[in-house]
């Protein structure tokens, strides 16, 4: 605890003692300390195909990357626009294919509240409802994944070629 509170005081955040040691109600943070580099990275990472291939990720990443730019120092900023310019991700050109966009928010959701699911998934081979319980979403070769247990064994399926998803 007391590395704790040395850390803090070293880092400008303003301690008091009171019965219990306290933050000064209106400390506050020094400005986010990212390289041109990191800044960089963080940019190139949310204009990847993967972020892109998906609305509820895509607008996130636009979001994050908004608010995390106007928290920047204005001498950090300028050196980051100019490296934007001559450092870029061009993402695949894509057709928004809102069965996908929704099929990937159903089963965020059924991983994040570990519920099982029924799948409706067709193949070259046939059509079947598949029970199985969500693991992962991964992203692989241009195409996004689902990785799931049926009857204790993993198996992957295309999002693509998931028809509909029902929360057990």
């Amino acid at each position: 605890m007391y590395r704790d509170i040395q850390a803090l005081s070293e880092a400008g955040v303003p301690i008091y003692f009171d019965r219990g040691y306290k933050l000064v109600t209106d400390a506050f943070l020094p400005p986010l300390n990212f390289t041109v580099d990191e800044l960089l990275t963080l940019c190139l990472g949310s204009n990847s195909d993967p972020i892109q291939s998906v609305d509820c990720l895509r607008k996130s990443a636009k979001q994050a990357l908004a608010k995390l730019e106007s928290l920047i120092p204005e001498k950090i900023i300028v050196d980051y626009k100019k490296a934007k310019e001559h450092i870029t991700v061009q993402p695949k050109e894509r057709h928004s294919h809102e069965g996908v966009n929704l099929i990937f928010e159903l089963l965020r959701q059924a991983i994040w509240l570990e519920k099982k699911i029924k799948l409706s998934h067709v193949s070259a081979q046939s059509s079947k409802v598949i029970e199985l319980v969500p693991k992962v979403l991964l992203y692989n070769e241009g195409n996004w994944y689902l990785a799931g247990l049926v009857q204790k064994k993993i198996r992957y399926f295309a999002l693509d070629m998931i028809k509909s998803v029902i929360l057990s």
